[in-house]
């Protein structure tokens, strides 16, 4: 609208000099100035070219010299101006953007705008307007590489990889696309901080650069995640050819300040022949289900989609999407098992397990559902119903006068909350509780989670405060021992593996008869789980074992008719 708007004034300003006045041609000329758009005429009789100081200053030449139409041409690529002149005497006005050669030997970025005047269907002149746009074209290529690159490393983008992917659909080619993350990388970032782990990042991006394959794309999709696309490979091998050579270059070292870090790549494969049409969302869904099971089996490798993936990621996010409803629906319920004193064979406490109660009157013990908790926002959320649950069960039975304790199991994602600890003894005291009526029981998988640092300290803190923290399943894990040294536990729960071969086997009395002399000599109590026969019980007072637990007493029951209470914890 403006080069209209000027073309028009310039229309007025490029007559005779006769006809305008010298003062409005310098204003004129001032204005062009500020614009950055230089004035072009080219009247066809006499055949004479005029330009305005702006146009000489544009194009780099002395305002001494007289311009032709040659000049003009020469500005442009082969045959351009010719082609914008025609089209403006065809139409009456034409306009291009374009680059032009300045007689210094720069490039620069020009929108042109041409006008024709005719008189008997002759055309009698010519005029238009060259605004410089180089700045605006330079802007709007850092623009788009932004929109389509990757800042740190300058990969191409998730965008970019979803316009390509679609493209080579659309030309209906072959594909493989790679999808894969660096192992390791977390514990670069969190350990040596995040200019080590951009360093790395950088470092790698290097090395995927320098892949020789033809048709490939490589993106950095965020984080530690990269996608590789092969477009029309060589041939059905030529993708796990690539996945191998990229786990090489992941697992050369990387120097950093002194030292180097050692990452290795799990890769996810999917694939589609030549005219296969594909969604580009549903051939990185497979990638990503591909690489999920890579990492399941122990990461470091590729893996190819199949199918099989597919159901099986369908039925977790069905048991995710069932969880979220009994969650809400109240379907998600502790059930309590008996604690007892192995040498009275008193109830002293009791252990609320999850159930889940489903529409057929079956209930499903957590490790029936348990990819449910891999999931953040859920298992979070069964930790508040736990704890919500478990704390109002436990205060309706200290108003009917029980002495006994409550023991609730913590998963790791709880103490991704700030102030745990300090929100749970807050708890204890609204519902009128005491720390000493609670435990709190973790397991290994607490210990060994990135949040084992904040577990520690809401342990240490929960132990000072009077609730007891117990180690549960001990033994089971490979380092329980390390654990047992530094975590902050008063108790040791043994896990049921090694008390039900009891009496069968040579190996499991003397591992439990180990763990309750550890124990002592530690001054930690002992809870032998999954107690079924008189004899085991015999022989775990034998060895010093102080409390049990187990469906020899008492199997886990629902409080929701009361019953919790009367459980009877007396052994049968």
């Amino acid at each position: 609208m403006r080069d209209e708007l000027t073309l028009g004034m310039a229309g007025d300003l490029l007559m005779p000099a006769d006809r305008f006045e010298p003062d409005f041609a310098g204003i004129f000329d001032d204005l062009s100035q500020l614009a950055h758009f230089g004035i072009w005429e080219h009247a066809a009789i006499p055949d004479e070219v005029r330009w305005s100081r702006t146009m000489f200053a544009l194009c780099g030449a002395a305002d001494t010299s007289c311009p032709t139409m040659q000049d003009m041409h020469s500005l442009f690529p082969a045959g351009q101006f010719t082609t914008l002149l025609e089209e403006a005497d065809r139409f009456g006005t034409a306009s291009i953007e374009s680059q032009i050669s300045t007689a210094g030997g720069d490039r620069k970025w020009v929108h042109v705008v041409a006008r024709s005047e005719r008189e008997s269907e002759r055309v009698t002149r010519r005029y238009g307007l060259v605004r410089d746009i180089t700045v605006e074209r330079i802007a709007l290529q850092e623009v788009t590489r932004l929109a389509e690159r990757d800042t740190l490393t300058d990969l191409r983008n998730r965008a970019s990889m979803l316009a390509r992917l679609t493209d080579i659909q659309d030309r209906e080619n072959a594909v493989a696309l790679l999808m894969l993350d660096l192992d390791g990388f977390k514990d670069v970032n969190d350990g040596s901080g995040h200019a080590a782990g951009d360093h790395c990042l950088t470092e790698f991006s290097e090395r995927l650069k320098r892949l020789r394959a033809r048709g490939r794309m490589i993106c950095r999709l965020g984080g530690d995640e990269f996608g590789i696309i092969l477009e029309s490979p060589d041939d059905v091998g030529a993708a796990e050819a690539l996945a191998q050579e990229v786990r090489r270059l992941a697992q050369l070292p990387i120097d950093w300040q002194g030292g180097t870090f050692q990452l290795s790549a799990s890769i996810g494969i999917a694939t589609r022949p030549a005219s296969g049409r594909f969604e580009a969302d549903q051939l990185i869904r497979e990638a990503d289900l591909a690489l999920y099971a890579v990492k399941a089996r122990g990461r470091n490798g590729w893996q190819r989609f199949t199918f099989e993936m597919k159901a099986e990621a369908d039925n977790r996010l069905a048991l995710l999407h069932a969880a979220r409803g009994a969650i809400a629906s109240g379907e998600m319920e502790l059930h309590y098992q008996p604690i007892v004193d192995l040498q009275s064979g008193e109830t002293i406490g009791r252990e609320g397990v999850l159930r889940w109660r489903r529409g057929d009157g079956r209930y499903l013990a957590p490790h029936q559902f348990r990819p449910v908790f891999e999931d953040i926002q859920l298992a979070q959320s069964i930790g508040d119903l736990v704890l919500d649950q478990g704390l109002r069960t436990l205060a309706q039975w200290k108003r009917q006068a029980w002495p006994g304790f409550l023991s609730l199991n913590v998963g790791p994602h709880e103490f991704r909350k700030p102030d745990w600890a300090g929100r749970l003894l807050t708890s204890l005291g609204r519902e009128n509780l005491t720390p000493a009526d609670l435990r709190i029981e973790v397991t290994e998988d607490v210990l060994l989670s990135k949040h084992s640092g904040d577990a520690a300290s809401a342990c240490a803190a929960l132990e000072k405060a009077g609730v007891r923290v117990a180690f549960d399943d001990f033994g089971t894990g490979y380092a329980s021992l390390t654990h047992l040294q530094e975590f902050p536990v008063s108790i040791i729960k043994i896990d049921r593996s090694f008390i039900k071969p009891l009496g069968r086997s040579a190996a499991s009395p003397a591992i439990v008869q180990a763990i309750c002399q550890l124990a002592t000599a530690l001054n930690k109590t002992v809870i032998a789980t999954g107690v079924e026969t008189a004899a085991q019980v015999s022989f775990l007072r034998s060895v010093g074992c102080q409390i049990g637990q187990g469906d020899f007493f008492a199997a886990a029951g629902s409080n929701r008719d009361g019953s919790g209470l009367a459980v009877s914890g007396s052994g049968r």
